[in-house]
């Protein structure tokens, strides 16, 4: 897993070294994971990606734009 700043964007990285799927086939449109981590990424103006094929592993990326700002609640 990677976490990094690329100027106002945050990149995170999830990779494995597993059996991979193809993301754009029957199987991966009902992983409901992954449909739910792309619409979250969507909502907050984020970008989702997943790249992976059979036998190669998979990599799942967010990017997002950060603006400085502490989103927490001030107390």
């Amino acid at each position: 897993m990677g976490l990094r700043a690329a100027g106002k964007r945050l990149v995170m990285t999830v990779e494995d070294d597993g059996v991979g799927f193809d993301p754009e086939g029957v199987q991966a449109r009902r992983r409901l994971g992954l449909i739910s981590m792309r619409e979250r990424a969507e909502a907050i103006g984020g970008v989702f990606t997943v790249t992976s094929a059979p036998g190669a592993g998979t990599t799942v990326s967010m990017e997002i734009e950060v603006d400085g700002s502490d989103p927490r609640p001030h107390r």
